[in-house]
């Protein structure tokens, strides 16, 4: 069994819909990188897996964050992945160390971003909340991830 066909039947059995080829490879390279990656470092990670186009890396990250399986930092224009756990009535919000880019990605209820707004009546159908700043590793300074 492939890790494509392994991914896909989790996600199957989990109730999630399942995952393309590209989706799975693109997932499994954000999986392990150590910082957000942006679509062209994608693209590099993932030519000897005979992917060679822009717009099929694109339609991977299209469909990963329909799914909610990525999240866009979209100050640094990259992505990461997403809390596997995140629901509907969750919005995402991170944190990312300009020094290093070690990136934070937690999920709140769209109420408590609501609430920002100075009400809970509000349906929110687009959120997005970055903040960026410097960790406080020892080694931040010297190592990017």
């Amino acid at each position: 069994m492939t890790t494509t066909s392994m991914l896909a039947g989790a996600d199957t059995a989990r109730g999630r819909p399942s995952l393309t080829r590209n989706e799975t490879y693109v997932y499994g390279v954000l999986e392990r990188a150590q910082k957000p990656l942006k679509a062209y470092d994608l693209l590099e990670a993932l030519n000897e897996r005979g992917i060679r186009s822009p717009m099929s890396i694109y339609r991977a990250l299209k469909g990963l964050q329909s799914k909610g399986r990525v999240h866009k930092i979209t100050h640094l224009n990259a992505f990461v992945c997403s809390d596997e756990d995140s629901q509907e009535d969750m919005v995402s919000v991170s944190f990312t160390c300009s020094t290093c880019e070690m990136t934070r990605l937690m999920s709140i209820p769209q109420s408590k971003a609501a609430k920002l707004f100075g009400t809970t009546d509000l349906v929110l159908d687009d959120f997005v909340l970055e903040a960026t700043g410097r960790c406080t590793k020892l080694d931040c300074d010297n190592r990017p991830y």
